[in-house]
Parts: structure tokens; sequence; C-alpha cells
């Protein structure tokens, strides 16, 4: 069983079937243009559910997309305006202010609500990771999933000292090697200095 939040266009999707065929998939996107795709994506494939909904410990109401040059990045959009901000200034060299945002009227709910019961979450959230890991308490106490978070250097302490109290620790795979890697002071330099996103693995030996 695995939980996508931030399902996007389906990728996930995409990539969890294909190595897990069986696997039950409970994919979230607010964006209610990007859910209509994934409704067209579900179709191709057995044991998917979406839901339109953002995932957060507090209601959320607006989700925010960049625009630039007339194209909408949805891949950039994001609950919290001070990340988009600030991954805007460090993963790009245009100017922060030649672009437009469109505001997009959402729902939200926590992940706890939904009494899934996972062995894999996915969080993929611009920003939004560590208020997604508060709304999923119960579900992460009592399974212990595995979970991959995109990296930002604004939550990441947060979101590591919550994971203690699970016993939790955190990897990165590395391609030269085909493993894990336990993330140490080095690596975690090497993460915040790329200019490409980065997923890191928390997992618990309990699990």
């Amino acid at each position: 069983v695995i939980i996508d939040v931030g399902a996007h266009i389906g990728e996930s999707i995409f990539n969890f079937k294909k190595y897990s065929e069986k696997s039950r998939i409970y994919s979230f996107e607010p964006n209610k243009n990007l859910f209509k795709k994934l409704e067209k994506i579900k179709k191709k494939y057995k044991h998917v559910k979406i839901y339109n909904y953002a995932i957060s410990n507090t209601k959320i109401q607006n989700l925010y997309v960049p625009t630039a040059y007339g194209i909408d990045l949805s891949l950039w959009s994001t609950l919290n305006l001070n990340y988009l901000k600030d991954r805007w200034i460090n993963f790009t060299n245009i100017n922060f202010k030649k672009i437009s945002l469109k505001k997009i009227k959402i729902n939200s709910k926590k992940l706890d609500y939904f009494k899934i019961k996972p062995q894999i979450i996915k969080i993929d959230a611009e920003g939004s990771e560590y208020e997604i890991i508060k709304s999923a308490k119960k579900t992460i106490s009592k399974n212990l999933p595995i979970l991959i978070i995109e990296f930002h250097n604004k939550n990441y302490k947060k979101i590591k000292f919550e994971f203690k109290k699970y016993k939790y620790c955190d990897y990165i795979f590395s391609p030269k090697n085909n493993k894990l890697m336990k993330i140490n002071n080095s690596n975690i330099n090497q993460i915040k200095k790329k200019k490409t996103s980065t997923n890191l693995v928390f997992y618990c030996k309990q699990s």
C-alpha cells in the first residue's frame, strides 16, 4: 500500500506500478486541473484511488501556481509562497518579480483522516512536507512506513527531529553504489548545494 502526496500528473503512479503492478496506491493532488488528468491516468491501472485534496495539519484554502512566459509551471505549485520564492531564487536565473501567480481555491484534510495503512509514503509538496507529516502522526506511528520525501533546507531539521520519536534514520540513494547511504554532514552539505531536487528516504528498522 502506497500513499502518494503531491501526485502532479501521475509520474509516481507510473513508476510505482512499473515495479509493483499489484500495489494499491492512494494519490492526493489539490490542483483541480491536474486532478482531471489523473482521472484519465487512473483508468489505465488497477488499485489506484485519487483524491482532490491538499494534505496538511491545518486548513488550507489556496494553492499558488507560478506562471512564466504564459506557461503554468505546475511542478512548482505550492501552498507556501515563502518556500516558492526561496526555491525560485536558488534554482533559476529568472527574476521572481517577472513571474505571475495563479491562486487556486482548494480543499485540505489531514492524512490521518483517511485511515490508510501504508508501507510507503511519498511526499513532494514544494515546502509543505513538514505540515503533511504532522497531519499523519497516527498513520506513521501505527504503520512505520518507509517515507520518500523531497529535501528542502528550510524544513529538513524539523522533519528529522519529528522522526526521531519513531526511531527513523534518513538516507539518500547513491547511483554510484546502487544502494542507500546514511545521511551525514558531508552529503547533506552536497545536497544543499545542488541545483536539482533530491529525495531523501526515511526508514525505521522496526518497520
